[in-house]
């Protein structure tokens, strides 16, 4: 059944959207219009125009505003999001935060050389989550894991150069629990860390994106160094996925972008093909539903629905300089056990402990006694 897409818009937005998720099985078209009129809520990463420290934002549909919000430690900056978990660091100071219940988890520090980059990934791993640090070396990468139930930094024994471009000291993605960078060359590849195998292993991006001549090194060493390099990688309805930007930062001020989307026998294939005029001065990243997120010539941090080419939702950033931006939803994920539950846990466990210890000493005094009286009877 196929729908021309603003009528399909025109019904749902009609429809209370409990009663629209039993469509999101009809087929794809109706699962992608679905899932971009859902509400978003977004975590963004920012600086304080005013005393350049890194804060944070959280974003809520229907809000005009964005309120910054400073971390309980100085210096601290969002690395990745996953599953409603924040990963913040500075340095080797990394610690996990839950927004939804404020619990933060510090980890112990992990260090090798002060003059070695590191990069940060999240990954989802026999239902906990694990932390994954690289360093990066000249000819081997060293890889170190912290897993919440062993509490510690696990060597993972890499001997080989990995190959991220690590242009943000942390993963560019995460998809389904699995973190991806952004091969070091950029138009050729991607890197995956396999959860399965604790590996990393090298995806070839499409041949058309691969890097070109025309291009030019020096020319992609400016868009780097003004962080608008035209290839973002980021999840898509569960699928790693790769959009392409083409950006005319001058008048008509037409922002053309295309997705490919990688499917489950490891293809690539060919997405939506977008094309907005709008006045944009910076391209910040796309988020999970597809739509775009982007500041315009006013300043304003504006997020572009996928399905219309519309604008979505218009934020004031106030004194707020957005860098990255990531879609949240809450965790009731704990991270750090209050000490009463703890304690709590403990006199429960040394109770039936005790009254157990009790119950076994009675049973066997009693067994005693009926075998005396047994022994007396003969």
């Amino acid at each position: 059944m196929s729908l021309p897409e603003d009528i399909l818009i025109e019904v749902f937005e009609k429809l209370p959207m409990k009663s629209c998720t039993r469509f999101r099985s009809v087929n794809s078209e109706w699962d992608d219009t679905l899932h971009s009129l859902e509400p978003s809520s977004c975590i963004m990463r920012s600086r304080c125009l005013e005393t350049q420290r890194h804060i944070y934002s959280l974003y809520t549909a229907g809000e005009e505003e964005l309120v910054a919000r400073t971390f309980y430690k100085d210096e601290m900056r969002i690395a990745t999001v996953m599953k409603g978990i924040v990963c913040i660091c500075n340095g080797d100071s990394v610690a996990l935060w839950n927004p939804a219940n404020e619990q933060t988890l510090e980890l112990p520090r992990h260090h090798r050389s002060e003059f070695m980059e590191t990069s940060i990934g999240l990954a989802w791993i026999n239902n906990q989550i694990v932390v994954i640090k690289i360093y990066l070396g000249d000819v081997v990468d060293d890889v170190v894991m912290f897993s919440l139930q062993e509490s510690r930094w696990i060597s993972l024994g890499n001997d080989t150069k990995i190959g991220i471009a690590n242009e943000d000291d942390a993963c560019d993605t995460i998809v389904y629990g699995t973190p991806y960078w952004i091969g070091e060359t950029r138009r050729d590849s991607c890197i995956k860390f396999d959860v399965k195998t604790n590996r990393f292993e090298e995806i070839r991006l499409p041949r058309t994106i691969q890097r070109e001549e025309i291009e030019g090194e020096e020319k992609e060493r400016k868009k780097r160094e003004r962080n608008d390099f035209p290839i973002s990688l980021y999840g898509l309805r569960g699928k790693l996925a790769i959009l392409v930007r083409d950006h005319q930062p001058m008048p008509p001020y037409t922002l053309a972008c295309h997705s490919w989307i990688l499917d489950d026998d490891g293809h690539w294939m060919i997405g939506r093909n977008m094309v907005f005029t709008l006045a944009i001065s910076r391209f910040i990243n796309p988020l999970e539903n597809g739509d775009l997120v982007v500041v315009t010539q006013d300043q304003s941090l504006t997020i572009i629905d996928r399905s219309t080419s519309l604008v979505k939702a218009t934020i004031n950033q106030g004194s707020t300089h957005v860098q990255k931006c990531y879609e949240y939803k809450q965790s009731d994920i704990i991270l750090n056990e209050p000490w009463t539950s703890k304690l709590t846990r403990r006199l429960l466990l040394f109770g039936a402990g005790l009254v157990g210890g009790i119950v076994v000493s009675l049973y066997m005094k009693k067994r005693q006694g009926n075998g005396s009286k047994r022994q007396g009877n003969i």
